[in-house]
């Protein structure tokens, strides 16, 4: 997607799984870091569902025409953007039975918007490796 952030399929536990996850580069070399969010099939299949949603309000709010926007794509899992941050988050959330609100929590990703743009150009191709993923 750019600066080093990649995004793969795969296969964990019998499952399709997506992984949004930043790199880091030793010598010739290329390692995935922390840094980053995986998501199950249904959430996959949420994020696809919403994508257009998502994707028209990313451009509203680049051009300041909205102040925040937030998806749920399950299991506490969120695709959001705010003012005052030029990115947009695919980040889990956490919240309790006492919390009034879920807050966010270190396990996500803040896209840039020409990786957000990236990620769009790619989701089709992304889901066609789901696809052969799951006949296999």
């Amino acid at each position: 997607m750019g600066h080093d952030r990649y995004i793969t399929v795969q296969s964990f536990k019998g499952q399709s799984r997506v992984d949004f996850r930043q790199y880091v580069r030793y010598g010739e070399k290329i390692y995935p870091t922390k840094l980053g969010v995986h998501l199950t099939g249904t959430q996959f299949a949420n994020l696809l569902l919403f994508i257009k949603e998502i994707n028209n309000d990313s451009r509203e709010f680049r051009e300041n025409k909205m102040k925040s926007f937030k998806y749920n794509i399950g299991d506490g899992l969120f695709v959001t953007a705010s003012n005052g941050f030029p990115v947009i988050h695919i980040r889990r959330y956490y919240q309790s039975e006492e919390m009034p609100i879920a807050l966010p929590t270190k396990s996500g990703i803040a896209l840039r918007y020409g990786e957000w743009d990236n990620l769009m150009n790619l989701i089709e191709n992304v889901q066609k490796r789901i696809e052969l993923l799951e006949t296999v």
